[in-house]
């Protein structure tokens, strides 16, 4: 886990139907809405500067659960190969970057 203002949090990437998210889960008697916000903007701009084009972000919804970005896919007009080298590559990329936050 990680720590923000001495509150833990950890990161995690999911495949949920066709698309890859990377997302936060936090302990909301300890986090805030605005310090999940915080760590969301900081995460959406590595993100925004170390991604593919098909990068998204998500609503700022708050939950133990949340969804920072989204890399949306189509498993039937795309090769599943080519999917699944473009996920490593984006994770690869991603992942090291998030000890910055």
């Amino acid at each position: 886990a990680k720590t923000y203002l001495s509150k833990e949090y950890r990161f995690y990437w999911e495949f949920n139907y066709e698309t890859l998210y990377l997302k936060v889960e936090i302990n909301k008697q300890n986090v805030s809405r605005d310090d999940l916000l915080t760590i969301k903007e900081k995460v959406r701009k590595i993100c925004r500067s170390n991604s593919t084009p098909r990068w998204e972000g998500t609503r700022n919804s708050y939950g133990t659960y949340s969804s920072i970005c989204k890399w949306p896919f189509s498993f039937t007009k795309e090769d599943f190969r080519e999917i699944a080298k473009e996920t490593e590559a984006i994770i690869s990329r991603i992942h090291p970057l998030l000890n910055s936050v």
